[in-house]
């Protein structure tokens, strides 16, 4: 040997002088030797907890102690050290006994000149041994983790056919892995373009990474995020192609949702902000005709008159719609007694859809309180009875029921419209002709009906869509052809007992203006001309001003009675910035309001007065007159 090796020698051994002779015979072969001796086997136990031993020499045959004793000790902790044999009794048979046992070697004492070639042998095969062991462990725990991955597995030969998926494909595909081993990918949606880029790329010798959709047994689509990698032997050649693929179907779903929530966002912005300015012109129309067909006598010029004023009520119901679905129509939230309420609306619906129909009301004893607008919480379950109707042409069964729910953090996370909090569920369900996906994604968009034409507006949903939005909560609709149809109304929990909304006074008796003077403060000209004009016709003195600045220049130069402004006067404030500045200068006047979605502003900013009165427009010459005689 050119340089000496240090070795760790144990020796299980009961005489001494042989223990000598045998590390000087080491020693004289070129090892620096660290050794000790035992020869029972409490004193081996001790020498392997100790330490770690290069090679371990034993006698055969000792008194009181073996050496297949000492073998079986030191392989049940070490299975790759070297063992040696060093017997001066032992014959071929007991020594083919001991290497079957697990020993490396063996010699007969006197004959031991090879004894250093052989322990140099049996490190470097021992070294071999546990670089082997270590790799297959690693080799182990890789395969462990395949198989118990949540990332799905698949691995082909160079053309494409499988060798082997991990039960985590298997599983989610419905398929055995038995099944899909010798087959080509059968599964997958082929001769995609994805499909085909995945192909040129791994066989270019490339990764890909991309998405591409699984076939399940059951026909449905499982889309994954894949990366797909080929692997080639020492030549270059591709041996191998393997695919670990991420389930994406949720997160596709969550991702169309909040692309349809952010959808439904948008389009009810367009629509508040169409409604408000169609009510604009709508007050302007209305008022007109309200006037006109008061001056008119009888006859044909009144009748065309009435009907183009009933036209433009209709329309006006139309934007209200339109208001409701953008979140910014006026409501009057009380907290309700969500029982009778709901046993009065199943009333008014059992009269509305007629025979044939199966209604059944499974209210909870313990429902939370709500705060919500009544009316428009009855005719938004109305909405819902007359579409489940109309998905039972031939009858059914429509069933409401009411729970109390919890939505936590995993629900927002797959309901990206939803918020964390308490709610009172109410579930409007029926045995219908149900609806397929593409429907049920589009089923709250405004102007969207799978109804004949002239059939439905295609707002009824729209509205309960927005009604619920702006009290704070969420809907959701689950349906599938042939198995009916389930909406869910999730309205948030009061958080105290709400005052109840005061009803709607009638006003005096007596709605003649007498003489009181009236400051109208509206920006669009045409309709400030049509308010002017009914006032006076209710017997008011009448003022008007375009702007803020304008109105309080007039009151700093003459007496006004009542303020009947738009809440929206465009210069930047509100007409609430103005109401609060009167106030407190002129507190004797009275201070009205009009607008045409008032919900939009009644909390921005300063926000309106604590006994704000709102008149919505457009409204008619009667609701003018009731709101000034009130004031």
């Amino acid at each position: 040997m050119t340089e000496a090796r240090h070795i760790d020698l144990l020796m299980v051994e009961d005489t001494e002088d042989d223990a000598d002779l045998l590390v000087r015979q080491l020693e004289k072969a070129g090892y620096e030797i660290t050794s000790d001796r035992v020869d029972n086997a409490a004193a081996l136990e001790a020498a392997l907890r100790r330490r770690a031993w290069d090679v371990i020499v034993s006698d055969y045959n000792m008194p009181t102690f073996t050496g297949v004793d000492a073998l079986g000790l030191v392989r049940v902790r070490d299975h790759d050290t070297p063992f040696i044999f060093v017997s001066g009794t032992m014959g071929e048979e007991t020594a083919v006994a001991a290497l079957r046992a697990g020993a490396q070697d063996y010699f007969i004492k006197g004959k031991t000149a090879r004894l250093p070639a052989a322990i140099e042998r049996e490190l470097k095969e021992a070294q071999t041994r546990r670089a082997r062991r270590v790799a297959e462990e690693k080799v182990r725990q890789l395969s462990r983790a395949v198989e118990q991955s949540a990332n799905f597995v698949t691995i082909t030969d160079a053309d494409g056919v499988i060798e082997y998926v991990n039960p985590g494909f298997a599983n989610a595909i419905g398929y055995g892995a038995a099944d899909l081993v010798g087959r080509r990918p059968f599964f997958r949606k082929l001769n995609t373009e994805a499909d085909r880029e995945l192909w040129a790329t791994t066989r270019s010798g490339l990764d890909w990474h991309g998405e591409f959709e699984n076939v399940r047994k059951d026909g449905s689509l499982l889309s994954v995020s894949a990366t797909v990698s080929p692997v080639a032997d020492d030549q270059g050649q591709i041996t191998h192609i393997i695919a670990i693929e991420e389930d994406v179907t949720r997160r596709r779903e969550i991702e169309a949702q909040l692309r349809q929530a952010q959808k439904m966002e948008a389009v009810g912005n367009l629509t508040g902000g169409m409604a408000h300015d169609f009510n604009n012109l709508l007050a302007v129309v209305i008022g007109n005709l309200d006037i006109l067909v008061g001056q008119l006598g009888s006859g044909e010029p009144r009748e065309l008159a009435q009907e183009a004023l009933d036209a433009a009520i209709n329309g006006a119901d139309l934007t209200k719609r339109l208001l409701a679905f953008a979140r910014r129509q006026p409501l009057q939230p009380q907290e309700i007694d969500l029982p009778e309420l709901l046993s009065s609306t199943v009333k008014l619906i059992g009269r509305l859809i007629g025979k044939g129909y199966e209604i059944e009301l499974q209210p909870v004893a313990d429902a939370w309180p709500i705060v919500v607008d009544p009316s428009q919480f009855a005719a938004s379950i109305t909405n819902l009875a007359t579409n489940a109707r109309d998905a039972m042409p031939g009858g059914g069964r429509l069933a409401i029921a009411v729970a109390n729910r919890v939505l936590d953090t995993g629900y927002v996370q797959e309901h990206p419209e939803a918020k964390v909090g308490e709610y009172v569920e109410i579930a409007v369900s029926d045995s219908g002709t149900g609806m397929p996906p593409e429907i049920v994604q589009r089923i709250f968009e405004p102007f969207f009906t799978t109804k004949e034409t002239g059939k439905g507006s295609g707002l009824g949903l729209a509205m309960v869509y927005g009604f619920v939005s702006q009290s704070g909560g969420h809907v959701t609709v689950e349906s599938e052809p042939g198995k009916g149809t389930t909406f869910r109304l999730f309205l948030p929990r009061a958080a105290m007992s709400a005052p109840l909304a005061t009803s709607r006074s009638d006003g005096p008796e007596d709605l003649d203006g007498r003489g009181r003077t009236v400051l109208v403060v509206e920006d669009v000209a045409l309709l400030r001309r049509v308010v002017v004009r009914q006032v006076r016709e209710l017997g008011y003195k009448a003022i008007e001003a375009e702007s803020i600045g304008a109105a309080l220049a007039i009151m700093e130069q003459q007496a006004v009675d009542i303020l009947f402004t738009d809440v929206i006067v465009g210069e930047g404030a509100t007409g609430f910035d103005l109401a609060r500045v009167v106030r407190q200068r002129w507190p004797s006047i009275r201070v009205g309001f009009t607008s045409g979605f008032p919900q939009a502003k009644l909390n921005a900013g300063s926000g309106p007065p604590p006994d704000a009165r709102v008149l919505i427009k457009p409204y008619r010459k009667e609701d003018l007159a009731r709101a000034l005689a009130d004031l």
